[in-house]
């Protein structure tokens, strides 16, 4: 294949007269011989010696020749039968080095770590690479921050290929503790990338962790640990690990009931005073709640949340229906619209009771000088319609018609 070094780098170029034969090159190496192709681009990027530029093209062709999560899926059908024809040697090459690779540079280690998701995702089903998960557990537990970045990394991105995947979910849900021992020794790392990447991997991981929600000891653990994340210093984390609640409402409704209130306070703090990125996911968490209450209306397992805090809940999306962007349309996302779209399921799920709490909003703030307080009216208005009675919504429209 000539000078590998030189080909990545040309593969970089913005000209199309130097990167063209490069890719000509690469192309025809796939093709060719797959296997001493992956040997020689793994052996690139495991060189230290090597530009990093050369060793990031590398990685990047690495993983594109693996990527089993090709959007196509005759394409990562084909992918997956080139990978699983090539010889046992030259696979367990590969996953050998790039277990040996987590301690690479940053770029270079994100790669690894997406490399590693890709394979896992054929090898674990298939019976093949049983020692992955607990070697990436191991390199978690090490002194070196960056060993235990990208292992975390590789562990999230391990987690995501769960999404449709069944025999990958059995997998790693008969390995669910180590995991999540392995994501909480990250959660309260001082490094806080080591603390973003522990959180994204247990929202992947929420998935498979259906036993440990049952046991109110660990589930206890695991929501101090993500409520502790979310009042982390740094935006992200604070974002991942309120998308993380929305997930366990999502998915372990009935296990929250004693957990309400420390839920309510973590969510509530930051819809109100948090970045927009976190404060949506607190109204989503509410959301979510209010629409599986509404599904499962007169069912025995509802646990009627939003009704036994209706009044305090109206209050806080009231407050954030009047935050609305000047020239708004129902396809921007904000908080305002997140709101409206939350009240919408909370009345359905209240009913009748919707009224009580939200008729004197706006009946108050209908003729108020500031337009965002009369927008906000209107909207409430519009957005509990559907929750109560049909009868006693006419009687009400009947006597606002002429106000509104």
């Amino acid at each position: 294949m000539g000078d590998i070094s030189q080909i990545m780098v040309d593969l970089g170029s913005m000209d199309p007269s130097v990167r063209g034969p490069a890719e000509q090159t690469v192309n025809g190496a796939r093709e060719s011989d797959l296997g001493g192709f992956l040997v020689a681009l793994v052996k690139e990027m495991r060189d230290g010696s090597k530009p990093e530029a050369s060793r990031q093209m590398a990685g990047v062709v690495l993983k594109n020749s693996v990527a089993f999560d090709a959007r196509e899926e005759g394409r990562r059908n084909e992918l997956e039968a080139k990978w699983r024809a090539l010889h046992a040697d030259t696979r367990t090459y590969v996953k050998q080095e790039m277990m040996q690779s987590l301690d690479s540079t940053p770029l270079v280690a994100r790669i690894v770590s997406l490399v590693i998701a890709n394979l896992a995702r054929i090898e674990i089903p298939a019976g093949e690479w049983q020692d992955l998960i607990p070697q990436l557990c191991n390199a978690v537990g090490t002194a070196n921050p960056q060993w235990m970045e990208t292992a975390l990394t590789a562990l999230g991105y391990v987690c995501e290929e769960c999404d449709g995947n069944e025999g990958l979910t059995q997998a790693l849900a008969a390995q669910s503790m180590p995991i999540l021992d392995a994501i909480f020794k990250g959660l309260y790392h001082e490094s806080p990338t080591v603390r973003y990447n522990a959180v994204n991997a247990l929202c992947n991981a929420i998935d498979f962790i259906g036993h440990h929600m049952e046991n109110e000891e660990q589930r206890t653990s695991l929501i101090n640990g993500i409520c502790d994340a979310a009042a982390a210093a740094e935006v992200a984390t604070r974002q991942k690990a309120l998308e993380t609640l929305v997930a366990l409402a999502k998915l372990y409704y009935e296990q929250l009931g004693a957990h309400v209130q420390q839920l309510w306070n973590v969510t509530t703090h930051a819809i109100a005073n948090d970045k927009e990125e976190c404060a949506l996911q607190g109204l989503l968490f509410w959301l979510a709640i209010a629409e599986i209450e509404v599904e499962l209306e007169d069912v025995e397992t509802n646990q009627s949340y939003t009704k036994a805090i209706l009044g305090d809940l109206f209050k806080i999306l009231a407050d954030c229906l009047q935050k609305q962007e000047e020239g708004q349309t129902e396809e921007d996302w904000n908080v305002s619209t997140a709101a409206s779209k939350t009240l919408v399921a909370v009345a359905e799920a209240a009913g009748d009771a919707i009224m009580d709490v939200a008729m004197p909003f706006v009946h108050a703030n209908i003729g108020a000088s500031a337009w965002r307080q009369r927008e906000a009216a209107v909207l409430a208005f519009g957005c509990i319609l559907h929750g109560p009675d049909p009868g006693l919504m006419r009687q009400v429209v009947a006597e606002a018609i002429t106000t509104i």
